[in-house]
């Protein structure tokens, strides 16, 4: 149940902590056009994120049947929402939101950390603020990589665990090792970008 409500609000935890970590991380030493270039990377994540669990509601709903008990379909309920709410049992094809969330989730927070590993070798001096979002940030990864062990474990069918994990890592894929590294997008984060950016 922990897990379950905790994941919910993920993507809630991730925006809380990655846009002031971002901002603050890629306007060092560099002009604010290019921290605010930076901070559309997590636009086009939410727009992914959103996009793609939209996408698992849509498909359960229209593969899903609703069952007063395991032998008897209940018509008229259409969706899963209003089965439940009748107090029905939905079985449907449920690709594993949470798999997505995490694995992408996790990746996400990982490429957007890489300006750490810069800045604490070469500023002394940075915002005691930007140390602890990094903290925070490498927790919430850690939390993220266990939920998504306990998930596997106890929650979905094997194939929906593999789509939503499947889906999070191409999504990543996609945007950080393809998009980003082409003019017109938001860009890698600094110092891995100086070396793979317009490759």
């Amino acid at each position: 149940m922990v897990i379950r409500y905790f994941v919910k609000f993920s993507w809630g935890w991730n925006l809380l902590l990655l846009l002031p970590f971002i901002y603050l991380s890629n306007s060092y030493n560099r002009n604010l056009t290019f921290a605010f270039q930076r901070l559309a990377s997590l636009v086009v994540a939410t727009a992914i994120w959103y996009s793609c669990t939209e996408i698992f509601f849509y498909i359960e709903n229209v593969i899903g049947v609703c069952y007063g008990d395991m032998q008897t379909v209940q018509d008229g309920l259409s969706s899963k929402a209003k089965c439940k709410t009748a107090g029905f049992f939905w079985e449907g094809f449920d690709i594993s939101g949470h798999c997505f969330i995490l694995s992408y989730s996790t990746l996400l927070i990982v490429e957007e950390m890489v300006p750490m590993l810069h800045l604490v070798q070469h500023y002394k001096n940075r915002p005691t603020f930007l140390d602890a979002l990094y903290l925070a940030l490498n927790a919430i990864a850690v939390i993220w990589v266990w939920m998504f062990a306990c998930t596997s474990v106890y929650f979905h069918d094997m194939i929906q665990k593999f789509l939503g994990t499947s889906l999070g890592v191409l999504s990543w894929y996609l945007t950080y090792k393809f998009w980003y590294m082409k003019p017109f997008s938001p860009g890698l984060p600094p110092y891995q970008s100086d070396h793979k950016q317009h490759v």
